[in-house]
């Protein structure tokens, strides 16, 4: 199914204790270089009632009426950008994991949001076999990735490749303390890591769910609105 995209403001009632618990983690870049930056811990490990309460808020945005009969499984994390350390926009991906992903942003960065996209044509969407152009942009991509490597001419140019395949749909500004949801499935990026005029890390609390059952009927947007 396809779920929703949505945005919805001041998801924390006190967003700034959020992030002073953040920058108490420790971070990690990606060995595999699969995502930029620096994650935190998976919450659940760390902080299980703050990971629930994410997790039941992004739900109850979704399923106003019945999200206390829902069980979900899903993991998240904190990640953060150095100032400095990247700019331009990200590598356009799904999260196939995922059933629906959550972001909350959480540093005072403008236009460092996330943009939603469908393929130019499916029969061209980029390929991550061995031998494909897709493949030899994604190595690339992941040599940065996993090495923080300052971007540069290389780089660019594989994102090049990567995202000339796609045409954009939806755009979400990263607001201080906004929840974005996106189906897992849809093709998105980071439309910049980097804001000029904030002198913050930017950082965000990123949810993955990827199970969702329900004791009772549940009712999903996409489907409802054929029925009308």
């Amino acid at each position: 199914m396809q779920y929703p995209n949505i945005q919805v403001p001041n998801f924390f009632s006190q967003p700034d204790r959020v992030v002073d618990y953040a920058k108490t983690l420790e971070y990690h870049t990606d060995a595999t270089g699969q995502w930029p930056g620096k994650r935190s811990p998976a919450l659940h490990t760390v902080n299980h009632t703050l990971f629930t309460l994410a997790a039941r808020k992004v739900l109850a945005a979704l399923y106003p009426m019945n999200y206390h009969n829902i069980n979900w499984e899903g993991f998240g994390y904190f990640q953060r950008f150095p100032k400095g350390q990247a700019h331009g926009e990200g590598w356009i991906h799904q999260d196939i994991s995922s059933q629906f992903t959550a972001i909350v942003y959480l540093s005072h960065h403008n236009n460092c949001g996330t943009n939603l996209y469908i393929p130019k044509d499916e029969l061209k969407v980029p390929l991550y076999y061995e031998g494909s152009p897709g493949h030899a942009a994604n190595e690339i991509k992941k040599e940065y990735y996993s090495k923080n490597k300052p971007l540069n001419k290389k780089y660019f140019d594989a994102l090049k490749i990567n995202n000339s395949n796609f045409i954009k749909t939806v755009g979400f500004n990263s607001v201080y303390n906004s929840l974005v949801v996106f189906d897992g499935h849809t093709w998105h990026n980071a439309n910049s890591f980097s804001d000029l005029d904030c002198k913050e890390e930017r950082l965000f609390m990123v949810l993955f769910f990827q199970e969702i059952t329900s004791t009772k009927t549940m009712k999903y947007s996409g489907v409802e609105l054929l029925k009308v």
